[in-house]
């Protein structure tokens, strides 16, 4: 699947205390080998900063955790799957909200 976004990881930048923001910017400093990176997000709460930094880490362990699930999903008890599929439906439900325009 290509990646729609601009990969991570990012960081959070506290912006000059008289504006109160917070900026996610690309960790590298770059967006898509812009060296004047745009920010990923502005925001005024430092945990939505911190939780939208850590987006691209999150999606890739949603996709890690989809694909081990495919490949041991038989090796469950029925009970143990039932609850496992779940978690993959809601995980399935994550990344397409997270990479579906």
């Amino acid at each position: 699947m290509t990646t729609q976004h601009t990969p991570g990881p990012w960081t959070v930048d506290q912006c000059p205390a008289a504006t109160g923001a917070i900026t996610v910017r690309p960790a590298d400093g770059t967006e898509h080998g812009d060296t004047d990176a745009q920010p990923i997000a502005t925001v005024y709460q430092e945990d939505h900063a911190r939780l939208i930094a850590a987006a691209p880490e999150l999606l890739a362990i949603l996709r890690c955790w989809r694909e081990w699930y495919a490949d041991h999903f038989e090796d469950f008890s029925s009970e143990i799957n039932s609850q496992l599929l779940c978690l993959d439906n809601d995980s399935t439900y994550a990344i397409a909200k997270a990479t579906t325009a």
